[in-house]
């Protein structure tokens, strides 16, 4: 997979101060069809704020002048007893390139767990990491997307149904980190 843009239309073009460029780093192998339906879960999520996400797995940015730049690394905890099924990923805002890691094993286990398809819920992941990097250090709140901790509740009800979301006023933060 080379470049994919999310949700904008080939005709259509990218404000880039409203564009989140994200180089995706598999580590893991993750199917092709689950990768491509979570980052497609991921950019509605973002649309619904008014920003567009530009996936880029060959390094190769095709939205114009200087969008903000992540890069998404999907890698498993190893043996780590302390994390593993317990932080199902992580945000570092680095001073050139920001990062978010997302620990696909752990999200596939999760999903499985609760019944909801392992593509929706690593979409719904990276959207939260995502947000952290936007919304600053203290982006938890205590409801919707930006939870610290989902229940299976949570994962049942917010994920699964589509009612994790950006808050109003979490968009209007994210769209103004962006200009």
């Amino acid at each position: 997979m080379a470049a994919m843009v999310l949700p904008v239309r080939a005709t259509e073009r990218v404000q880039a101060s409203r564009a989140i460029a994200v180089r995706v780093i598999d580590l893991v192998g993750a199917p092709l069809t689950i990768r491509r339906r979570a980052l497609e879960q991921a950019a509605r999520l973002f649309a619904r704020v008014d920003v567009t996400i530009v996936w880029d797995n060959s390094n190769r940015l095709t939205v114009p002048s200087k969008p903000f730049v992540v890069d998404l690394t999907l890698l498993d905890h190893g043996n780590d007893p302390l994390t593993t099924g317990r932080v199902l990923g992580s945000a570092t805002p680095l001073p050139s390139v920001p990062a978010i890691s997302v620990f696909y094993r752990d999200v596939q286990e999760l999903a499985q767990t609760c019944g909801v398809p392992s593509e929706v819920l690593f979409g719904f992941v990276i959207a939260h990491e995502l947000g952290h990097l936007l919304l600053g250090p203290h982006a938890h709140t205590g409801l919707g997307l930006m939870r610290p901790v989902w229940t299976r509740a949570d994962v049942v009800n917010g994920v699964a149904q589509g009612q994790f979301r950006f808050s109003a006023a979490e968009g209007e933060r994210i769209r103004r980190r962006l200009h």
